[in-house]
């Protein structure tokens, strides 16, 4: 990747925009679309669509704009922020963390609390404290200056930035979960234009899957395409700690999905037909592009809703460390094979063959 597209990358890392407050994301993803299409629509949840080339068939290529992040329940007198959770935050790595909070007219920064070291019993080294426990720190002395600085119940946070090379191919920051795949829709955008597709391809951020992973069924109804095909980020097990979990690591290029599923409060998942995984592995195959398969139980992404509206669905990841914490790292190589093999799975959605299609 070029200077210029991991600047880019960082710019829409640096985007605060937790679920449910993604209309900085939703400017952004609208001025980029519109630097490539004369088609762009904002729906009234922010959901972003950009819709190149004509006929049929017609694919969406979806990306989910939002992070995980907070939202403030309470705030105690002495001007500490209570907060409940957005998204499934990882416990054990936000105590400690930089955070954003989406004050009234600037973003206010804070930490999330946690006990002195020095003062810690030896009984709690080990554990995490419930969530009910937390509480975020902006420097304010009461609630009172709390909202003059412009944070109450009711205001959002997210990680605070931290945008990172790592190595000569890896980057790190608080929401590579799911900027990566923002990205990648900006660089087919870029693409499009200047060699439209065959076909019809939409182009589609949208927002709340790390709330309720629904955010994208009134613009993908909307659409009603023939095919469609997800982006987003898979856990990789490809560090001490996690080998063996799956086969996903950092430089085997695109994650292709055959199963996901939710396991934890959650009968939810996806499973990939396999007419669709046959299209992609060929695709990539004749592209030279390199795969790797993802089965993973406890991941679970916004493409397992829309089989239910009659579309086939297929979905791509980009191996992912270290996930839903506040330093994900992936490489950059895995990102821009996924955007190339986007690429062609667009340009060659008349390859999939259509008898094993419901539609």
């Amino acid at each position: 990747m070029t200077d210029a597209a991991i600047a880019e990358l960082r710019a829409l890392c640096d985007i605060l925009a937790p679920a449910g407050r993604e209309s900085r994301m939703t400017r952004h993803m609208a001025d980029a679309f519109g630097r490539h299409s004369s088609d762009v629509t904002v729906d009234w949840q922010g959901n972003v669509t950009a819709t190149f080339g004509t006929g049929s068939p017609s694919v969406v290529l979806c990306a989910h704009m939002d992070e995980i992040g907070f939202v403030v329940r309470d705030v105690t007198d002495d001007g500490f922020l209570r907060v409940e959770r957005v998204g499934g935050v990882g416990r054990r790595a936000a105590l400690g963390s930089a955070v954003m909070a989406l004050g009234d007219d600037e973003p206010i920064p804070g930490m999330i609390g946690l006990a002195s070291h020095h003062l810690t019993p030896p009984a709690d080294y080990w554990t995490v404290p419930p969530v009910e426990e937390w509480y975020i720190d902006i420097g304010s002395a009461s609630a009172s200056e709390a909202a003059e600085m412009g944070v109450r119940v009711g205001t959002f946070v997210t990680f605070a930035p931290n945008f990172r090379r790592l190595g000569p191919d890896k980057v790190m920051s608080k929401t590579l979960d799911n900027r990566i795949s923002c990205w990648a829709l900006c660089e087919l955008a870029r693409r499009f234009a200047e060699d439209p597709p065959p076909g019809v391809v939409h182009l589609l951020a949208n927002v709340q899957e790390e709330f309720h992973l629904r955010g994208l069924i009134p613009a993908v109804k909307r659409l009603d395409p023939d095919l469609a095909l997800t982006l987003d980020i898979t856990p990789a097990a490809d560090t001490p700690d996690l080998k063996g979990r799956n086969t996903v690591r950092l430089g085997g290029g695109p994650a292709v999905k055959i199963m996901d599923f939710h396991g934890r409060g959650s009968l939810n998942g996806l499973l990939v037909p396999e007419f669709l995984v046959e299209w992609i592995e060929s695709t990539a195959d004749a592209a030279g592009i390199p795969t790797q398969r993802e089965i993973v139980v406890g991941v679970v992404t916004d493409g397992a809703y829309l089989p239910s509206l009659d579309i086939p669905t297929a979905a791509l990841a980009v191996p992912t460390r270290y996930t839903h914490s506040p330093s994900e790292v992936v490489s950059l190589d895995d990102l821009a094979k996924t955007a190339d093999l986007c690429e062609q799975l667009a340009r060659r959605v008349g390859d999939v063959h259509l008898e094993g299609m419901s539609r």
